[in-house]
């Protein structure tokens, strides 16, 4: 990890209540190929509530993932978690931002160490060089192995990538996937030297990803 000089980190602990706060400054931050740059995270939370908020003037992830104005708040009451990310390159040539929200459960069941967690998505916007993409308001649950996809579904105007279904260890159960009018030009900017073209329309299945 490498921290910029003149980074600033401060916080409060009251045991009697169960009180904590942690305030952070980083004029920038380093980990691995992930740069924080202008970052700041403040932190609170009691014996049942906790509440994140962070902003970064810029986030990157290696060489192809640029973010601006990144925001993050997060919170976390008992067994329940929720999330608002948003993110503008205002200063861009072309338009990049988001806006997603979401809530997760966490079921803790018996003899089972690890939770049922159900992860619900609402409905939001990522606008990726100009091209907005909506995502539809989706859950997903995730249950040990098991992976359950319900109404996911992402679209531009007529281009439109849904997928339904269970991933799981029993081979009789599918994740479906349905494209639509997808053009697959427009992810070679993500894709290191691969260049794709066309259009693609159709269906496809997974089953037994456990076995293969």
């Amino acid at each position: 990890v490498d921290i910029a000089p003149d980074s600033r980190i401060s916080g409060n602990y009251y045991p009697a209540v169960h009180e904590f706060s942690l305030y952070a400054d980083f004029p920038s931050l380093r980990w691995k190929h992930y740069l924080h740059e202008g970052l700041a995270i403040n932190l609170a939370s009691d014996d049942s509530t906790a509440k994140l908020e962070t902003a970064s003037r810029m986030f990157e992830a290696g060489s192809r993932i640029k973010l601006e104005n990144l925001n993050l708040e997060a919170y976390a009451v008992r067994d329940e978690f929720g999330y608002n990310l948003n993110w503008d390159n205002k200063g861009s040539d072309r338009l990049n931002l988001g806006n997603m929200s979401g809530q997760a459960d966490f079921q803790y069941r018996g003899k089972h160490t690890i939770p049922r967690i159900m992860l619900r998505m609402d409905p939001g916007e990522v606008i990726i060089r100009d091209t907005s993409w909506q995502l539809a308001a989706s859950e997903v649950i995730i249950d040990s192995s098991e992976f359950r996809f319900d109404d996911f579904r992402v679209s531009h105007e007529k281009q439109i990538l849904e997928i339904e279904g269970i991933i799981s260890e029993n081979p009789e159960e599918k994740l479906n996937l349905s494209f639509s009018n997808l053009n697959l030009a427009q992810f070679n900017d993500a894709l290191n030297g691969m260049q794709l073209s066309g259009i693609i329309n159709g269906s496809s299945t997974v089953s037994g990803i456990y076995e293969n």
